[in-house]
């Protein structure tokens, strides 16, 4: 049984995936080098999460959304995905989780097949 969540979110409908969309076909790509990704993944996740970084990147990101969103839900939602109330080992650890878990998604094939028809009947 595949359980999709579909979302509607203001006026728009989103079907949910996973929050990491790596396909299956991506990690049988890289076969043995699988492990060597997911390290560099997390090493590239805490650059971005030192308070520095994550500083620069959330003001960045006020600026360029801010005729979209208002500044607090810009800087709750990139505090929370970068997990900024957790201490960097087990955020580390739910973004390699997260990371790891991806391409056995059905969410992602879900929606990876649905976009495939669509193409498709553009013609």
């Amino acid at each position: 049984c595949v359980c999709v969540c579909v979302c509607v979110c203001q006026d728009t409908v989103t079907i949910d995936t996973h929050p990491f969309a790596i396909t299956s076909s991506f990690k049988k790509q890289l076969g043995t080098k699988w492990p060597a990704f997911l390290d560099e993944c997390i090493k590239a996740f805490m650059v971005l999460r030192r308070p520095d970084n994550a500083h620069k990147l959330i003001q960045f990101a006020v600026v360029a959304f801010s005729s979209l969103y208002p500044e607090h839900k810009v800087v709750e939602f990139l505090s929370k995905q970068l997990y900024m109330n957790r201490d960097i080992g087990k955020a580390s650890l739910k973004i390699r989780k997260l990371i790891d878990s991806a391409p056995n998604s059905y969410r992602t094939r879900f929606k990876n097949a649905l976009h495939a028809v669509a193409v498709s009947m553009k013609g």
